[in-house]
């Protein structure tokens, strides 16, 4: 709830992140915004993969998550220039539902500027 006003003004400014390819599967989207990626996600660019790894180490405060914990996390990625992304991570509990989402900013090194949310 306190991210959406943020993801509201950030979303119409960036773009899409990952890049897919004709022969992966389609992302998994929510509601049909922004489309949500995978913690290893083939249609990620290097610099992409980078931002999702900063963003999980950030919130689940480590760069070794253990496989459940990969398997609940979705992202979604936009960076509105080559100096700032904007990460959200989503954690889906075994309904496939989501249970929260926290945003992360990180400025063109992948460095965390702020944490916005944490449901």
């Amino acid at each position: 709830p306190r991210l959406l006003p943020l993801l509201i003004v950030l979303l119409p400014l960036t773009f899409a992140g990952c890049a897919s390819s004709s022969d992966s599967t389609p992302p998994i989207t929510d509601t049909g915004e922004q489309p949500q990626y995978r913690y290893d996600d083939p249609r990620c660019t290097v610099a992409e993969l980078r931002a999702i790894r900063a963003a999980t180490k950030a919130v689940v405060g480590t760069d070794r998550p253990t496989q459940e914990l990969i398997d609940r996390l979705h992202f979604s990625i936009t960076h509105r220039s080559n100096d700032m992304w904007f990460v959200a991570v989503y954690q889906y509990d075994r309904g496939q539902q989501p249970g929260g989402f926290t945003g992360v900013q990180m400025d063109g090194d992948f460095t965390v500027q702020r944490l916005v949310g944490g449901d």
